[in-house]
Order: structure tokens, then sequence, then C-alpha cells
């Protein structure tokens, strides 16, 4: 894995065994019938995840980059180029989702964001073709 700096921008995640099981425990409890869940347990900035994947993937996160890209930089990228001009619509963008609905009916249970992040990351790197 090789990276660049990274912009501040907030990313939202749901680990897809999660959302099975909380299909699951809707498909299985009366109580969800006609009920509607959110399943947005967490978030996390991508200079947050660069420095997670860092610590914690030993050998294979050794060339994450963790330096930040300031903002303004995204905001004169974007006049040229299209990927920058999405990312600058994505600065300072925060969302917050109250998933203690299904928490509290289903006993849906969330596994934190992190172990997701480093679960892709793994399962990525394990998965990858050979260069």
């Amino acid at each position: 894995m090789r990276g660049a700096p990274s912009p501040k921008v907030t990313y939202q995640a749901v680990d897809v065994r999660d959302l099975a099981d909380l299909h699951i425990f809707a498909i299985v409890d009366d109580r969800a019938d006609g009920e509607r869940f959110i399943a947005q347990p967490g978030e996390i900035t991508m200079p947050q995840m660069a420095r997670l994947l860092k610590d914690r993937l030993g050998e294979q996160g050794r060339k994450i980059s963790t330096m930040t890209v300031p903002d303004f930089v995204i905001k004169v990228g974007a006049r040229f180029n299209s990927a920058m001009a999405v990312t600058n619509t994505l600065i300072g963008m925060e969302h917050h989702y109250d998933t203690s609905k299904a928490q509290r009916l289903l006993g849906w249970d969330p596994r934190p964001i992190e172990d997701t992040v480093i679960d892709a990351a793994k399962y990525t790197l394990e998965n990858r073709a050979e260069d």
C-alpha cells in the first residue's frame, strides 16, 4: 500500500457483516414489522483512517502517508481537477446518525468502525492481484 497525503474528509461506513446481522434481526423479530432502521454506526476521517492503518497493519502499513492535504490545496485544485472538485464538496461535511433504535429494539451490536477499516484493509491485501 502506498499513499499520498489525505484530505480532511469524513466517511461513514457500516460493516457488511453488521448490515447482514441487522437484516436477519429485522426478518426474524416481529417488533421490526413496519419499522425502518438506520445502519450507520460510525464515521472516520481519512487522516484518522490513514493513522489507524499505519499503526495496525505492521509492515504492510509502513508506506501509508499520515500527512494531510491542506483544505486550500483542495479548493484551488478543484478548479482544475474533477476528482478534487468532488473532494472539495466533502470537506467539512459531517453526518451523524442514530442507530439506537436498532440496538435497543433488535439487540443489534455493530462493531467499531476501526475494526471494519482494519478488516477491510486486511481482506484487500490478502486478495489483491499480484503486481
